[in-house]
């Protein structure tokens, strides 16, 4: 009988440890350290579940001082009103060490996803150089934008994204797309927009708009959000009159439906507002 009440009560034991292993578990206190030379970045953040974070703070020191210290939630200088909270759609905040500043210097990027299709991905750089330079960035949810979009292209690591204000305007965001737009960080430390520099890419961003839908879609058959995008495109490449044709085109035909928008006379003035407003068109 001893015996037995033991087993009993290991096995009791055993029952407990595995509920509270399988229930709600507190908020962690998470550590991310990344090195680039004589400098040291370290990441802080709580985890709440695995969508919530919060505290999100940033550490750099130089030969052991302390050069750069950012709350991130606290002094967040965007204009959503986010609060101090993201709910990472592809995880938590990531750090990572990139080759993105002049002349390809390294640089501390830190990515922070807080949702929804306008809104946001934020990233805040700390470029380590002989001085260490600080810039942050908003990109759209619809710029497509995320860490692996930066790209080695002719010797410069850029970043590789898209026009968002062109998401949800002239359809709705399902059918909505955007123009390619490409970065990089000058020798101000500031971000350059070099899209125009590279017609290549804007030719493919370009060509993959028209044929968006399958192996059979063409230009002709596309709808007015994807339109608007590759109208963005041709202007970039300067060929504008490409654009005024085809719009003019479906205008004729009544090419979208209601979830990819059709071409209208109103949408149309609208596109080309907009267009000279954003520097597409003078």
């Amino acid at each position: 009988m001893k015996g037995r009440s033991l087993l009993v009560v290991v096995n009791l034991g055993l029952l407990l440890a595995g509920s509270a292993s399988g229930g709600h578990v507190g908020p962690k206190l998470v550590r991310v350290v990344k090195r680039s030379g004589s400098y040291t970045a370290t990441l802080t953040y709580t985890r709440h579940s695995r969508y919530e974070f919060s505290r999100v703070s940033l550490r750099i020191r130089r030969a052991g001082r302390v050069v750069l210290s950012r709350k991130i939630c606290l002094l967040h200088p965007f204009s959503y009103g986010h609060s101090c909270q993201w709910g990472p759609v592809s995880g938590p905040p990531l750090l990572s060490v990139q080759r993105v500043g002049p002349n390809n210097t390294s640089a501390f990027v830190l990515n922070l996803w807080n949702g929804g299709n306008h809104c946001c991905t934020d990233t805040f750089i700390a470029v380590a150089g002989r001085k260490l330079a600080w810039l942050t960035r908003e990109w759209s949810g619809a710029d497509g934008w995320s860490g692996a979009r930066i790209r080695r292209i002719r010797g410069r690591n850029l970043f590789v994204s898209g026009d968002g204000r062109f998401f949800c305007e002239y359809s709705s965001c399902a059918g909505a797309a955007v123009p390619i737009g490409i970065w990089k960080i000058d020798f101000a430390d500031r971000f350059e927009n070099v899209t125009r520099s590279y017609p290549r890419l804007i030719r493919q961003n370009a060509h993959e708009l028209a044929t968006e839908g399958g192996p059979r879609m063409t230009l002709r058959k596309q709808g007015a959000g994807v339109l608007a995008a590759w109208c963005g495109d041709e202007y970039l490449l300067g060929d504008g009159p490409r654009c005024s044709q085809t719009l003019k085109f479906a205008l004729t035909h009544h090419r979208g439906s209601l979830v990819a928008g059709r071409v209208t006379r109103g949408l149309i003035r609208t596109l080309n507002r907009d267009l000279r407003r954003w520097g597409y068109k003078s």
